[in-house]
């Protein structure tokens, strides 16, 4: 698969141009409205973590697209921590508008932090499948720049994930995509995604990777 971008792990001097690409691909997300700063600070939060993954990928020194890959708790972890001091200050600007968007997303972290019940033990003693396990990973963020579109930059930011997630030991990564983005799922379809179920009364759906099967050549 050599005609893919080149794929490279995100440098700090590369913050600023990921930063732009997510409000190119992201324009309606409460982190893109929070501004280029915000964003540019998620980026390297998640890159400062040993547990995630900030992977960049273009041809020469360009920068085409971008991936961030983390486990859920990294996630939550993450957004806890920039969610209070860059919320309080988009709360200056429009408290009602941010508080509206915001006061959901608090409630749902806190409710995160409360330990979780112990399952009750399988009837079986055989082991899960690897499908009907949670996700140990997953795709926070990928965005492409809309010009660098067709190039199969999105490919290979998704290949390069899968071999770190395998390589890390994960076995099941997963992603949210909007339905109505259906270059975005054919995209991730053609990558060994799968289709699991709708989020958000259909807003979205949820795709799942099982990394215990080969990679396709």
């Amino acid at each position: 698969m050599s005609d893919l971008a080149a794929v490279r792990p995100l440098r700090p001097a590369d913050a600023g141009r990921v930063a732009e690409l997510h409000l190119l691909a992201f324009p309606d997300y409460e982190s893109s409205r929070l501004g280029r700063g915000y964003c540019r600070r998620l980026v390297l939060a998640y890159a400062d973590r040993p547990d995630a993954w900030v992977l960049v990928a273009g041809r020469g020194e360009a920068i085409d697209g971008f991936l961030v890959g983390a486990p859920p708790s990294a996630q939550r972890e993450v957004n806890a921590a920039l969610l209070v001091p860059w919320g309080l200050l988009g709360a200056l600007r429009s408290p009602a508008r941010l508080w509206g968007r915001v006061g959901p997303a608090w409630s749902r972290l806190r409710r995160g932090r409360r330990p979780t019940p112990p399952a009750a033990a399988p009837a079986t003693d055989a082991p899960a499948s690897p499908a009907s396990e949670p996700a140990t990973v997953r795709v926070v963020l990928v965005g492409v720049d809309p010009l660098a579109r067709g190039r199969r930059v999105g490919d290979a930011l998704l290949a390069a994930f899968a071999e770190r997630a395998r390589a890390a030991g994960h076995r099941r990564a997963d992603l949210s995509v909007a339905t109505g983005n259906g270059a975005a799922r054919r995209l991730y379809a053609r990558n060994g995604w799968r289709e699991v179920g709708e989020e958000g009364d259909g807003v979205a759906v949820r795709c799942a990777l099982d990394l215990t099967e080969a990679p396709s050549a």
